[in-house]
């Protein structure tokens, strides 16, 4: 190494707690309806769609469901991305969906 470089060594990784849950969605890609499918007793209470913009698109209160059908309404095909987030606004599951 040159004269005055240091080296900074990584020495020990930050473990990060998740708190996402079991979520299937089927079927996916979709045409007019998916179902979203909570596995365990969920914490589930929004479900927000986006799309690839990062645009609102859908909001949804799903709290107590243990499954939910999310319908197409007027959304147009394209993909689009999910997030569920429990009671306390934290992201408890993810994904994309893709609408044909």
């Amino acid at each position: 190494m040159p004269t005055g470089a240091t080296l900074n060594l990584v020495t020990s990784v930050k473990q990060n707690n998740t708190i996402y849950e079991a979520i299937h969605v089927y079927p996916n890609p979709f045409t007019q309806t998916t179902n979203f499918e909570f596995v365990y007793n969920t914490k589930a209470h929004q479900l927000f769609i986006y799309d690839v913009n990062g645009e609102l698109v859908i909001q949804e209160n799903i709290a107590g469901k243990t499954t939910f059908q999310l319908q197409r309404a007027n959304m147009p095909n394209g993909m689009y991305f999910y997030n569920i987030q429990n009671k306390d606004g934290d992201i408890i599951g993810r994904g994309k969906l893709v609408l044909q």
